[in-house]
């Protein structure tokens, strides 16, 4: 518990340090006299358009729990699942590699009653359908706009492909699982076995029960999931409007500081290829990495003296508010209803 309050304070110190150092980058380069002349000349309505378009995506986001919670718990409400939603946002964004939403999701669920092994179905189908989307959008903007961005990024574009290969990996993984669980759990349990000859991992044989239960519970959902074709339908119809909607706004920040020379398709492609680029950064919420590469992408696009406070407008909304609107969440606790489970659907 010590060793997590410690690293909560490193990461949260980590973010705090971004977020005062890009604002004080920026008046070192561009000058205060700039700043305010870019400020005053920013069509507030983008901005405006931006808050709408990052609201919708937490709503979508929450429908998304919804439309899976709904089919196991009868008596799900959406406020609860827009709260596990937030919390995810807010615990991805906080965490290096972006790896705590989860963990921070499954306790949440469990705190309201709802058993882990559910919980664990929820988040699993809602990863793989997230994942599967994700890798075909990505492919479809790879495919069509890889020769003019391969020119534009120069010695950047392996960092992309790197992102791609990573999620591909995953749902290869998944895949795996699929053809035979048994040979995935033989191999992780090798892995066990290795990190705890470094005293990584004390305790082999609970670990790998722990595995072995969450890999069977996989198979059973993708059982269940079979049998929801519509369900799934939806949810990847949500996702995938959901991901067009998060990579919008960077057009509305272009849009925002008067810039409209580049087309919307290549703005939201160049923000899928930045997207893959940042891709499970070991930072929190990938800061530094993620300015740093929407500056890469992005400077040929944007007039030099807007780019950096156009940074610092495109972290507000994907980063900095929904960190800020997920710890509100995390303190609300909506009224805790009993819970009616389908039988048919739950994993129990």
């Amino acid at each position: 518990m010590k060793k997590i309050k410690i690293s909560s304070i490193i990461n949260i110190t980590f973010i705090l340090l971004v977020f005062i150092g890009l604002p004080i980058y920026m008046f070192k380069v561009d000058g205060i006299d700039n700043i305010i002349k870019v400020l005053k000349s920013v069509n507030y309505w983008w901005v405006i358009m931006g808050i709408i378009l990052i609201v919708i995506y937490w709503l979508l986001e929450g429908l998304c729990f919804y439309v899976l919670t709904k089919k196991i718990y009868k008596k799900q409400r959406f406020i609860s699942s827009f709260r596990l939603a937030m919390i995810g946002r807010l615990f991805n964004n906080i965490t290096p590699f972006s790896c705590g939403d989860q963990p921070a999701q499954l306790i949440t669920m469990k705190n309201e009653g709802k058993s882990l092994s559910n919980g664990v179905s929820i988040l699993l189908t809602r990863f793989i359908v997230y994942q599967a989307v994700l890798i075909i959008y990505t492919l479809i903007i790879v495919i069509f706009k890889y020769s003019y961005f391969k020119q534009l990024l120069n010695n950047y574009m392996y960092l992309a492909i790197i992102g791609f290969i990573i999620n591909m990996l995953v749902i290869m993984f998944l895949i795996a699982i699929i053809i035979n669980e048994r040979i995935v759990y033989n191999i992780i349990r090798s892995m066990i076995i290795f990190l705890s000859k470094f005293k990584i991992i004390k305790n082999v044989d609970e670990s790998s029960d722990n595995i072995k239960k969450i890999i069977l519970d996989f198979v059973k959902q993708l059982n269940i999931i079979k049998k929801e074709k519509f369900m799934i339908f939806k949810i990847c119809l949500y996702t995938a409007i959901e991901i067009t909607v998060l990579y919008t706004i960077t057009y509305v920040v272009y849009r925002a500081f008067g810039q409209n020379s580049v087309d919307f398709i290549t703005i939201l492609s160049a923000q899928t290829i930045l997207a893959l680029i940042t891709v499970y950064m070991p930072t929190p919420g990938a800061s530094i990495a993620a300015e740093g590469g929407f500056y890469i992408m992005f400077k040929t696009f944007f007039t030099p003296n807007t780019i950096d406070i156009s940074i610092l407008f495109w972290r507000m909304y994907t980063f900095y508010l929904p960190i800020i609107v997920g710890l509100i969440f995390l303190v609300y606790k909506p009224k805790i209803i009993p819970e009616e489970i389908n039988e048919e659907v739950s994993i129990e």
